[in-house]
């Protein structure tokens, strides 16, 4: 089994390495390199949105944290960053495509300033979390199947994940997204049905605690925060908006981002009807990934082949947006100076994307969960993007100063969440409510009427 299924993912990686290389971008702007020159189509858009979304947060993380805890863990991910889809079709989708970004910075900069764009920039410290999330749950992955040590099948991994996001930007990346979306889905049904047939796992056997939203120690105010933290808290993320971006109509990037939050919602809840039925099954006591450890239950091995290059797929599509992602908002927003039109401005780009995923797997062997790392990468883009982003497309009050001022309260209490253990409040939320005050206050100071001397 160990064999075959290395010769598979080695023919895998190699045909995706292969599509990548031929239908690399044609142009010689980092425009095409990050937004694939503005052409996405319906089915391209939605199935790299839904790539994006569809990662290690939702099929490994989120699955082992629901087979623990129960199913409260599935509101930040995948119903609360489900709902984010929808919400940005509804009410962001067109102003961002009508401003024409090549990252979000670039709003942030022609709304409030390039001090309030370095932020942006600065606050994208955070996807390295996100990136070092997706490469901890691939080596997991990987290390149920073959006896190398985790670090080492991290840095594999990753290696891999960036030499064929440096290969040809979006538009590469958009297509061989839409292909590991048909396996992805292919995989995911198919552990899904097998599952339902097997008697090993039954709905009436599921704990019933795990099937409650509310316990005595988590009441209504926690259930909404963390459904609020979910769907506000990628919101300000760079990989959306890009992709928002680089659709080539306004009604392309609307349509495509609801269809993507429907279909995400539908197939996200899967690993967590799976991680349910798993909680109430004698069979599965142990260690490991709940979603491999169910399938090597079903002992179907061209199954767990297809599961494991299903999961793989998953996460490479995640990765290779969050590396675009900071690369651009490096290349584009924090030196850019250079003349974006030029093979130079590619051959840079390139270079910054090695550079994030280098740093990202040194995080990632560090150790830290995959989940812990997503929940911080959320609560820092609700606290500090998300306020002057939605301020500053909605609201003609504001300027600099009320922005860096709610970045600034939203960066404190960012890091109050990580160092504080245990608080007795939601300090995201309470960093939000402060945040959202101070910009308020000093929008309404900064243009009030002057009053005439007598």
């Amino acid at each position: 089994m160990g064999a075959i299924l290395l010769l598979t993912l080695i023919a895998y990686v190699s045909l995706t390495y292969m599509i990548a290389h031929r239908v690399k971008s044609p142009g010689t702007s980092s425009t095409h390199f990050f937004v694939a020159g503005r052409r996405l189509g319906f089915w391209l858009s939605t199935g790299t949105l839904f790539a994006t979304w569809f990662g290690a947060g939702t099929v490994i993380a989120v699955s082992n944290a629901v087979y623990e805890k129960g199913i409260h863990k599935a509101l930040l991910i995948p119903f609360g960053a489900g709902l984010c889809l929808i919400v940005v079709s509804f009410f962001y989708a067109e102003k961002i495509w009508a401003a024409q970004l090549c990252t979000l910075a670039d709003f942030f900069r022609r709304r409030f300033g390039r001090s309030v764009e370095l932020a942006y920039v600065l606050m994208s410290v955070t996807y390295f979390g996100w990136i070092a999330a997706q490469m901890v749950a691939a080596g997991e992955i990987l290390q149920a199947y073959f006896d190398f040590d985790l670090t080492l099948l991290i840095c594999i991994f990753g290696l891999v994940a960036t030499v064929y996001t440096v290969t040809g930007g979006l538009w590469a990346v958009t297509i061989t997204d839409s292909i590991q979306v048909v396996v992805l889905l292919i995989g995911i049904v198919a552990v899904f049905i097998l599952t339902l047939l097997s008697p090993d796992f039954t709905w009436s056997t599921i704990p019933s605690s795990h099937l409650s939203l509310f316990s005595a120690e988590r009441g209504l105010l926690d259930v909404t925060y963390m459904v609020f933290l979910g769907t506000f808290g990628t919101l300000a993320g760079n990989e959306l908006m890009q992709r928002i971006s680089a659709c080539r109509s306004p009604e392309v990037a609307r349509r495509s981002s609801l269809v993507a939050g429907l279909l995400y919602l539908v197939i996200g809840s899967i690993p967590v009807c799976l991680a349910l039925m798993a909680a109430g099954s004698p069979n599965m006591r142990g260690e490991g990934d709940i979603i491999v450890r169910i399938v090597q239950t079903l002992e179907q091995p061209i199954l767990q082949m297809v599961l494991v290059i299903s999961l793989l797929s998953a996460v490479l599509s995640t990765i290779d947006s969050a590396l675009l992602s900071v690369s651009s908002l490096i290349s584009e927003n924090l030196f850019p100076k250079r003349d974006s039109n030029t093979h130079d401005s590619i051959r840079f780009a390139q270079k910054t994307v090695v550079i994030v995923a280098g740093i990202s797997i040194g995080i990632a062997c560090i150790g830290e969960s995959a989940y812990g790392l997503i929940h911080f990468s959320y609560a820092m883009s609700l606290c500090g993007a998300f306020i002057p982003l939605t301020f500053g497309l909605f609201w003609k009050r504001g300027t600099t100063r009320s922005a860096i001022a709610s970045i600034g309260i939203g960066l404190c209490g960012w890091i109050a969440d990580v160092f504080v253990a245990d608080p007795p409040f939601h300090i995201p939320l309470v960093t939000f409510i402060l945040a959202v005050s101070t910009y308020v206050a000093l929008a309404l100071l900064e243009h009030r009427p002057k009053v005439a001397r007598s």
